[in-house]
């Protein structure tokens, strides 16, 4: 680890405290570009999904991938333009939110109108939240915001003044292994699941202030979040540090999670949450690799990419609060990355030997690419 900077392009690939409860006074703006014709479809589904691209220092494009009967895919490419670093998205009534870290706004993404629209998310010019992913309950947009150690509560049915509260985070002090070191928590993925919000937190430590050489730092927590209250509801301690993904299964929580003591140590481990209690479950899983992206498939397998100190995507069932390793496909030249299921066929995208990002299907193991527009970063 040499920076910050590394530390979090690795990391967008492809987590009894109180609330601020006062209505904050902003001043957002919005803009919005019309394209092309509308369609009548319904999204997201399985006959269309969308590719976010990112070339490295300007900005990308959505492009639509379209599946017919045969599953044979089509390419509408460049449908729009949208400014680089996304950092991540999710579906709700129809449309596409997207975090965009770089210029701390929310892009809302309409594929039956063909529209972009872009509000700000900073609560005056000074402000730099690094908006990192989205969850939504109802009309509220939960968004974690990676400079800040907070969640912003937003109206999604509105373009200007939309933050309309602020919840503060722990910074889980007393965990930290540095007691003479500047530690922040650094929120990452949120999600939705069971009426709850749950909200990953790493522990983050200022190693070399001078160079803003940061690093996992300590156990780091699950935040559970009640989203009418807009309050914490529990805090939830992990037994690894730099967790980087979560996913709902059944009725448990699996978060993806670097070793111990990464960078030295080159393993991942998958660890359970009960969602009926919040209480962490004796259930582990070591991958011996760092990984980069977590997804299900359709028969609700767990399948974590790989893409640094090891290159595949293993297969792991849980059943009976048990994990068992069911298959591995490797890949001599790819790096993956995001993970995609759609019905039964899986794609990815991956980096090659010249660090040229691609997106892949894999039939029968083997990846066969699919030509979007240059360098896929997150496909929907």
């Amino acid at each position: 680890m040499k920076n910050f900077v590394k530390i979090f392009l690795i990391l967008i690939l492809t987590f009894g405290l109180a609330s601020c409860s006062e209505k904050i006074q902003n001043t957002q703006t919005s803009n919005q570009t019309s394209v092309i014709s509308s369609t009548t479809e319904v999204f997201p589904n399985n006959s269309s999904k969308f590719v976010i691209t990112q070339p490295w220092g300007s900005n990308g494009s959505i492009d639509r991938l379209s599946f017919n009967s045969d599953n044979n895919i089509t390419i509408q490419k460049n449908i729009l333009e949208i400014s680089e670093n996304p950092s991540d998205a999710v579906w709700f009534n129809n449309k596409l939110y997207i975090t965009h870290s770089k210029n701390h706004n929310l892009i809302i993404f309409n594929p039956e109108l063909n529209t972009l629209e872009e509000v700000s998310l900073k609560k005056d010019p000074e402000d730099t939240p690094q908006p990192q992913s989205i969850a939504i309950y109802k009309d509220k947009g939960f968004i974690a915001n990676f400079n800040k150690n907070s969640v912003y509560v937003i109206d999604i049915n509105k373009d200007v003044n939309v933050i309309t509260n602020e919840i503060t985070l722990p910074e889980n002090n007393d965990l930290k292994p540095y007691t003479d070191k500047i530690t922040k928590g650094k929120p990452q993925k949120i999600i939705l699941a069971n009426n709850k919000l749950y909200l990953l937190l790493p522990t983050w430590t200022d190693l070399d202030s001078a160079n803003g050489n940061w690093a996992p730092g300590g156990p780091s927590l699950v935040i559970v979040i009640d989203p009418e209250l807009e309050k914490i509801e529990k805090t939830i301690t992990l037994s690894h540090n730099n967790p980087t993904n979560l996913i709902k299964k059944d009725n448990y929580l699996l978060v993806l999670q670097t070793g111990e003591n990464w960078p030295a140590d080159h393993k991942s481990i998958l660890e359970v949450i009960d969602l009926n209690t919040n209480e962490v479950l004796n259930a582990q899983y070591e991958i011996k690799a760092d990984t980069s992206s977590m997804i299900l498939d359709a028969e609700g397998n767990i399948l974590v990419a790989s893409s640094y100190s090891g290159t595949f995507i293993e297969k792991i069932s849980f059943k009976n609060n048990t994990f068992s390793k069911e298959s591995t496909i490797e890949f001599d030249n790819l790096k993956p990355g995001h993970l995609l299921v759609n019905n039964n066929d899986l794609f990815m995208i991956a980096s090659d030997s010249n660090f040229t990002s691609n997106l892949y299907k894999l039939e029968n193991n083997i990846p066969n690419k699919i030509e979007t527009s240059p360098s896929p970063y997150i496909v929907k």
